[in-house]
């Protein structure tokens, strides 16, 4: 699939487009859960040969977030972290996950719910994610429930605070990432990312 032509993408006439309401991951209705559900487990059985198979969604993530391409006449490879590409590739890759989603569904306004991690409301774990398709044997049950999310978790060096000191925690982090540590277009998008460019010895944001 790699090797086969590319396909000029044309983004839909934003006047005749359905309007899609996203939801808070929270808040979720049982019809909605049901439909979300339906949808992501035709994905889950699509053959790996498929390229709207779950497998190949993981695989574009991982391809581009790890260096496996290299840059166009460089031996860097390219990179979508910690550089002003963030920002515009993450909600891109989002974009086709949900059509795709919506599409296995038949329902054009399908739009995927976002979790509002930012917010004391939202430091959980949704439960919405702890069964069935949504589920991964391999999570760390540590995070479930009511577990407050801690915004800054190293893997390597795991603190547990109080619930009520997690979310103040999180919040003075949001704030510094969003606010008193974002001034600039640069602090708050990234640096620049140009060709020839390696990431690993050039000086970056940690997005």
């Amino acid at each position: 699939m790699l090797d086969d032509p590319v396909s000029e993408f044309e983004f839909p006439d934003p006047d005749t487009t359905p309007i899609r309401v996203r939801r808070f991951s929270h808040r979720l209705d049982d019809d909605y859960i049901a439909k979300y559900k339906k949808a992501l487990s035709i994905m889950k059985s699509l053959p790996h040969s498929d390229p709207r198979s779950f497998t190949w969604q993981v695989e574009i993530h991982c391809q581009y977030c790890t260096g496996s391409f290299l840059q166009q006449g460089s031996d860097f490879p390219v990179r979508v972290h910690r550089n002003w590409l963030f920002f515009p590739w993450h909600p891109m890759f989002l974009y086709f996950h949900e059509r795709i989603l919506g599409s296995l569904i038949g329902d054009e306004t399908f739009a995927l719910p976002f979790w509002g991690w930012a917010s004391p409301d939202g430091m959980t774990l949704p439960e919405l994610y702890l069964n069935g398709s949504f589920n991964d044997h391999r999570r760390d049950p540590t995070h479930y429930p009511p577990t407050v999310e801690d915004l800054n978790f190293k893997k390597l060096d795991p603190t547990r605070s109080t619930p009520e000191e997690q979310i103040r925690l999180n919040l003075a982090l949001m704030y510094n990432h969003m606010v008193s540590g974002a001034k600039t277009a640069q602090l708050f998008l990234g640096c620049p990312y140009k060709t020839g460019a390696d990431m690993v010895t050039t000086p970056y944001l940690l997005l």
